[in-house]
């Protein structure tokens, strides 16, 4: 029993890497434009759960804020269009999303 056990699971784990649902190597909320140059990701502000979007060179430097959030919004989702480098991003306060960008 315990071998179709260990078998079946397995199983299911080849199956979820070989899906692409399962990526070791990702980093979670970070994304690099589609000519190298930036990496946007999600940061912290000052010490609370909410986030805002920054970016900073590929070749280093400061980082620089892109979304400066009113307080009680957070920046939830965010993504580079691969072609042409546009940035999307959703902004979300209790009243609900707001798509931006």
């Amino acid at each position: 029993m315990r071998k179709k056990l260990l078998l079946l699971a397995l199983g299911l784990l080849v199956m979820l890497t070989s899906a692409g649902c399962f990526d070791l190597l990702a980093i979670p909320g970070a994304v690099i434009s589609p000519d190298g140059n930036q990496i946007y990701f999600l940061k912290p502000l000052d010490n609370s759960p909410l986030m805002s979007l920054a970016s900073v060179s590929s070749s280093g430097g400061d980082v620089t804020d892109v979304t400066t959030p009113e307080p009680g919004t957070t920046v939830t989702a965010f993504a580079v269009n691969p072609i042409n480098g546009d940035l999307l991003y959703v902004n979300f306060d209790r009243s609900g999303a707001q798509v931006m960008a």
